[in-house]
């Protein structure tokens, strides 16, 4: 049997099984709902009494137009209903009903049941019999919808697919907290709009008459004027005490006022981080924020913001900044801070920073520093077309080799590295050479990534520094010890500089006298920028193999560590030495490197200093191919003396003397036919490039041969 008021059931309804169940074998004689408006404390006590057997009695304290005689009748009762609901606590002004409802809780029904709602701070004569278990309290955090109840009343009013269901229940989740006026009324104007989460605008929706009838109703309006006025002011803070409000809406009440909101269930404390933290809840906040003025919120966000800032508490800064989009503090702030956020594992504040400065300066060209973090930021959360896109961005604003260059380098070789480590190893070597030249360093890196580097630095550690094979004679090539592939060269001045080092065999030399060697004709403008250019180049190069530090500065002077190279041209130096000072017997024991052409002397470039080094190297081999020559045929060695000959006329074509002493030697050997085939042959080489005729001594030699 029902006495009284009774509230009838909503439209879309939610049995709350699971708190129906703990609330039925609770033994408190008195259950207490307390919460803010919309948190559906009367429709649970209504559930509560259409499952409680025995007569119930409910009254509502809200002026719904009740006969206050009828209640004090019931209430007085020795033996009334079994279930007694008041509704509405909050509004009880009467001291002398307070006092009653206090006599009553201490003189219930056997079994009988009190049921007190209020929508604002649970009243002190309470106090005792909650500690003396006479009271069981069920508030917002009961009250609150549980995700599975969530998920169950979006399917009594969504008729969107599950996966759009999911989506919305995503966003709603976030924003609303399991607050259960605020889910119907979003889900219906979801389902009204046929909204879907990519379009959600919860501003927008805040606007709508539902939200704003309700809110305004159930929640604005039982607050005083001040009260209203310090929540609108505030809403666009993250975080409520009483230093930050004081400073940003300059007044000196709000601690005040954030007690009397806390009690009235319009503000709430969270534990946080060691302490407590007070804010308004995410929905009202959004709703209050499409009431205030424009640029009002703003400006107080902005100060609480900088309060922040001056505190030290970057992290609550960048949220307020980013909310409040104060684009200055934000660059403040990624500038001193961003590092630690990346580094700290602080993410999502980072994006909501970078996401907040590009939001705030659309279409405008960002600073190389921002992009640079923002690129980073792409790289530890896996977005690498995007961090590429932010490199490239950054890089173009410098010329070449920035740090935004050496990291995008850094970041393709250590992601693709598994692909092809050979090639992307030398890459990673390179790109770790130029930022430690040139003082930068390291991006922020994953542990796969981490543990590339580690594992590279841990082989090279294990290498001795390798020497370089240089070969100066034919083609110039330097190769890296264990390499097969010649090292290769940004430009050919580079090879040449590199070429003319090694010619020095270690001795030093000044600026000046490079640019002689390097540009014999005109120098440069920028010739100082482009020899430095070189040297890096090489150095850089180099740094694959531990060899950055081969070329040498001290003293305004460069040298190349010749510890450090194995070349072709020390030996061919010391052949050249022996071949100066005629010393046949030595010869003999090197004859093998002259019975074939050494090669020209870095015949693929083209400087004045190489040419005369060219025509004395071929000098010296024409010389000693004829001193072996020479030597083998006294030994009578004829054979071996031709094959000296031959080469030292590969060398001087033309020379009537070595192709006489080539005769005499075929003719020792009797060898008539090889004798007229020369001969012929010389005559006819005479002839076509010279247009001239062997000389008469050479004549002599031939018949001597001939008649031999």
């Amino acid at each position: 049997m029902k006495k009284g008021w009774f509230p009838k059931m909503c439209r879309y309804s939610l049995k709350r099984t699971g708190l129906l169940e703990t609330l039925f074998q609770a033994d408190n004689p008195v259950l207490v709902f307390h919460g803010k408006a919309g948190y559906g404390k009367t429709e649970l006590a209504r559930q509560y009494g259409e499952l409680r057997e025995g007569e119930m009695f409910w009254h509502s304290f809200d002026g719904s137009g009740q006969d206050e005689g009828e209640f004090e009748t019931w209430f007085l009762k020795d033996t009334g209903p079994s279930l007694l609901v008041l509704d509405g606590l909050e509004q009880i002004k009467n001291t002398d009903t307070l006092a009653l409802i206090r006599r009553r809780i201490g003189n219930l029904p056997d079994k009988g049941k009190l049921i007190l709602i209020t929508g604002g701070e649970i009243p002190e004569f309470l106090s005792r019999f909650v500690l003396d278990g006479t009271c069981l309290l069920t508030g917002e955090a009961e009250l609150a919808f549980s995700l599975e109840e969530q998920r169950a009343l979006a399917e009594q009013i969504l008729s969107c697919t599950a996966e759009e269901k999911e989506e919305l229940l995503k966003a709603c989740m976030d924003v609303l907290e399991g607050w259960p006026a605020g889910l119907l009324l979003a889900f219906c104007q979801m389902e009204k709009q046929k909204l879907k989460s990519s379009a959600l605008s919860w501003p927008y929706l805040f606007q709508d008459s539902l939200f704003q009838d309700f809110l305004s109703c159930e929640v604005l309006s039982p607050l005083s004027e001040a009260e209203q006025d310090f929540l609108l002011r505030t809403s666009g803070m993250d975080e409520l005490k009483e230093s930050i409000c004081d400073k940003a809406l300059e007044i000196h009440s709000s601690a005040q006022l954030i007690r009397k909101l806390l009690k009235k269930n319009c503000l709430y404390s969270s534990p946080e981080d060691g302490g407590v933290k007070i804010r308004c809840p995410k929905a009202l906040r959004l709703f209050l924020s499409t009431k205030i003025q424009t640029g009002g919120g703003r400006e107080i966000a902005w100060k609480s913001a900088g309060y922040y800032l001056e505190e030290g508490d970057y992290e609550a800064a960048a949220r307020q900044a980013a909310a409040a989009g104060y684009t200055s503090l934000l660059f403040t702030l990624l500038e001193i801070h961003g590092e630690n956020m990346l580094n700290n594992s602080q993410d999502q504040l980072l994006s909501l920073c970078l996401k907040g400065v590009e939001q705030s300066v659309s279409g405008q060209k960002l600073p190389p520093e921002f992009l640079g973090l923002a690129a980073q930021y792409c790289y530890k959360t896996g977005q690498y077309e995007q961090m590429e896109k932010y490199l490239n961005q950054a890089d173009s604003s410098f010329g070449k080799e920035n740090k935004f260059g050496m990291y995008r380098g850094l970041y393709k070789g250590l992601l693709r590295y598994g692909k092809d480590p050979e090639k992307y190893e030398k890459q990673i070597s390179n790109t770790l050479f130029l930022l430690e030249e040139n003082h930068c360093r390291l991006p922020f890196l994953k542990p796969p990534e981490l543990e590339i580097l580690s594992r590279l630095e841990a082989e090279k550690s294990r290498k001795l520094p390798g020497k370089l094979n240089v070969t100066c004679f034919g083609e110039f090539q330097v190769t890296a010890a264990r390499e097969e592939k010649p090292l290769s060269w940004r430009t050919r001045k580079g090879q040449e500089l590199f070429a003319y080092l090694v010619e020095l065999d270690g001795k030093a030399v000044g600026r000046n006298q490079l640019f002689k060697q390097l540009w014999s004709e005109d120098l440069p403008d920028n010739a100082v920028t482009m020899l430095h250019n070189m040297l890096y180049n090489i150095r850089k190069e180099l740094s694959a193999y531990h060899l950055e530090d081969l070329i040498q500065y001290k003293e305004k002077r460069y040298r190349i560590n010749m510890e450090k190279i194995e070349s072709d041209l020390g030996e061919i130096r010391h052949l050249c030495a022996l071949v100066d000072q005629k010393n046949a017997e030595e010869l003999r024991k090197h004859k093998d490197r002259f019975t074939r052409y050494w090669g020209r002397y870095l015949e693929d470039m083209d400087n004045q200093w190489m040419n005369e080094l060219r025509e004395y190297y071929d000098a010296r081999f024409l010389k000693g191919c004829t001193l072996l020559a020479e030597d083998a045929a006294a030994a009578g060695r004829f054979q071996e003396a031709v094959r000296f000959l031959k080469n030292a006329l590969a060398i001087n074509s033309y020379s009537e003397e070595l192709a006489g002493n080539l005769l005499k030697c075929y003719g020792a050997m009797r060898n008539l036919n090889m004798v007229k085939l020369e001969y012929e042959r010389f005559t006819s080489l005479l002839e076509r490039d010279l247009e001239m005729k062997p000389g008469r001594k050479l004549a002599e030699i031939y018949k001597e041969a001939l008649s031999a």
